[in-house]
This record gives C-alpha cells, sequence and structure tokens, in this order.
C-alpha cells in the first residue's frame, strides 16, 4: 500500500515545515512516518504496536485499497 501511495504521488507533498517554519519544504502528506528506530511513537519510533493499523487507515483515507481485506479486490 505505500508503494502505491508513493507511486500516485500521495505520500509526500511540499509546504511550510511545522517545526523550522521554512517554505517549500518536503513534508508528508497525513501518513506518518518513523524516523527512529526507538523511543517510541512520541519520537516517531519503534516500539509502536498500533503504528501498522494507523497507517493502513491513513493510505485507505487517500483511497488506496487494502488488498489484506478479503471484502475489496485487487487492482
Amino acid at each position: 500500500m505505500l508503494k502505491r501511495t508513493f507511486d500516485a504521488r500521495l505520500l509526500f507533498t511540499i509546504g511550510k515545515s511545522p517545526h523550522t517554519g521554512e517554505d517549500n519544504q518536503i513534508l508528508s502528506n497525513g501518513v506518518e512516518h518513523k524516523a527512529n528506530r526507538s523511543g517510541g511513537p512520541s519520537n516517531y519510533g519503534y516500539p509502536d504496536s498500533d503504528y501498522l493499523g494507523r497507517v493502513r487507515l491513513q493510505l485507505v483515507s487517500k483511497g488506496i485499497k487494502d488488498d489484506t481485506s478479503p471484502a475489496q479486490t485487487k487492482d
């Protein structure tokens, strides 16, 4: 699902960074990304037992089908 979202150019956007205030920065487009191997969810790291479920919902909200669900058909 992440690859399809990336290929559809829905994973990132260009805008003003909420952290630095700089314009024309590459930003996540409403899909969480892990940036650390540790530190938990509050530090964009692992462990985070709910991460994959949250990301799956974020991708579905962008129109990317969840092909692991038996109720949906594959592209």
